[in-house]
C-alpha cells in the first residue's frame, strides 16, 4: 500500500516503518497512539502526524553534528514538533526561552516542570513526594528507583490532559508506573546481581549515577561498558567515575563500536581506576 501511493518519492527505512505503523493503527481502530520523535524531532518521520499533545523530555548536547552545538540550537529542532493549540509538557532543565516563546506564538498550553507542574518533598527519608498538577489537583507519589519524579508527574499530567478522549484515574496511572519495566533500562537481574542500563547520553548517565548513589552506596560496583563511536566519552562517563570501583571495557558487534583502547584511555584520563579491556 505504501509503494502504491508514494509516487516515486524517496523514503528512508524509518519513513517506511512509520507509515506501516500508522496503517496498522488505522486498521485496528486504536483509541490512542503514542509516538516517539527521534533525533531532534523536527525532521523525524513521526512529525508528519499532528499530535494532540507533546511531552518534551530533555535537551542535551547529543548528536551535535546533526542538531547543533548549543542547547538553544537543539531546542529549535525539538520545538519543530509543536502544533497550534495543542498541549505541551516540558521536563527540560533550565529550558531555553525559545520553548515558551514558540508555545505562546502557537497558543499552546505549556506545562513546564518546576513551574506549572511541580513536586515537593514530604520530609527527609520519605518514600513519597507531593505532586501538583496544572489543574491544581495534588496527590502523594511513591518514589520509584526506575523512574524519575518529573517523568512520573508528566504521566499523571498527560492522563489529566487526555481525560476528554481517554479517561484514566491517577491510581491507574500509578499502578502502571509501578509495574512498568523496559528491558535494558535500569533493569536489575537479582539472580546475577547485575544492573543493565543502555544510558547513552549525559542526562541518562546522570540519572543512573544518581540512582547508584541512592540505592547502592557503600557497595563494590563493577562496570562493563561499551560505547558508540562519535560519543563524547569523557562527558558521558564522568558522572560515574567516583562510583565505579572496577571498569571492564568491551565492544559490541557492528561498525559503530568505539575501540576498547580509546575508551580505556579516556576513562583513565578522567580518573577512573582499575580499567581493563
Amino acid at each position: 500500500r505504501i509503494d502504491a501511493v508514494h509516487a516515486g518519492a524517496s523514503l528512508s527505512l524509518f519513513d517506511y516503518f512509520t507509515l506501516a505503523a500508522l496503517l496498522i493503527f488505522k486498521h485496528h481502530g486504536v483509541d490512542l497512539v503514542l509516538l516517539e520523535a527521534g533525533i531532534g524531532g523536527r525532521c523525524d518521520a513521526v512529525n508528519a502526524v499532528s499530535a494532540i499533545g507533546v511531552v518534551l523530555t530533555s535537551i542535551g548536547l547529543d548528536h551535535c553534528d546533526i542538531l547543533g552545538t548549543t542547547r538553544e540550537h537543539i531546542a529549535v529542532e525539538k520545538i519543530g514538533v509543536f502544533r497550534q493549540k495543542q498541549w505541551v509538557i516540558s521536563l527540560v532543565d533550565s529550558p531555553p526561552a525559545i520553548i515558551r516563546q514558540r508555545a505562546n506564538e502557537l497558543s499552546i498550553q505549556l506545562s513546564q516542570w518546576g513551574e506549572e507542574l511541580y513536586a515537593e518533598p514530604l520530609g527527609e527519608g520519605e518514600k513519597f513526594c507531593r505532586v501538583h498538577l496544572v489543574s491544581g489537583s495534588r496527590f502523594n507519589l511513591a518514589l520509584m528507583p526506575h523512574c524519575r519524579v518529573d517523568q512520573m508527574a508528566a504521566m499523571h499530567q498527560v492522563a489529566e490532559n487526555m481525560n476528554e478522549w481517554l479517561p484514566i484515574d491517577s491510581s491507574t496511572v500509578s499502578a502502571v508506573i509501578e509495574k512498568c519495566t523496559v528491558p535494558g533500562r535500569y533493569e536489575y537481574w537479582s539472580r546475577y546481581r547485575c544492573l543493565f542500563d543502555v544510558a547513552h547520553n549525559p542526562q541518562a548517565v546522570r540519572f543512573l549515577a544518581q540512582r547508584l548513589r541512592q540505592f547502592y552506596s557503600g557497595k563494590t560496583l563493577i562496570a562493563v561498558v561499551a560505547v558508540r563511536t562519535g560519543k563524547n566519552i569523557q562527558s558521558l562517563y564522568q558522572p560515574l567515575v567516583s562510583l565505579i570501583d572496577h571498569w571492564n571495557v568491551a565492544t559490541f558487534s557492528g561498525p559503530f563500536s568505539a575501540s576498547t583502547q580509546e575508551v580505556k584511555i579516556v576513562l583513565t584520563s578522567i580518573g577512573a581506576e582499575a580499567v581493563k579491556e
